[in-house]
């Protein structure tokens, strides 16, 4: 397994945006699921 197959696996990505753009980590508070970073990523 690639290194790239493995991150997917872990992070999630509600809009890709191009390889060599800076990736932001988001962690949602406790009892808070990915999606209430939907908003922000559309932005």
């Amino acid at each position: 397994m690639s290194v790239s197959a493995d991150v997917d696996r872990w992070l999630r990505r509600f809009h890709p945006g191009p390889r060599d753009a800076p990736r932001l980590v988001c962690f949602p508070h406790a009892g808070g699921a990915a999606s209430s970073y939907l908003p922000m990523s559309k932005a």
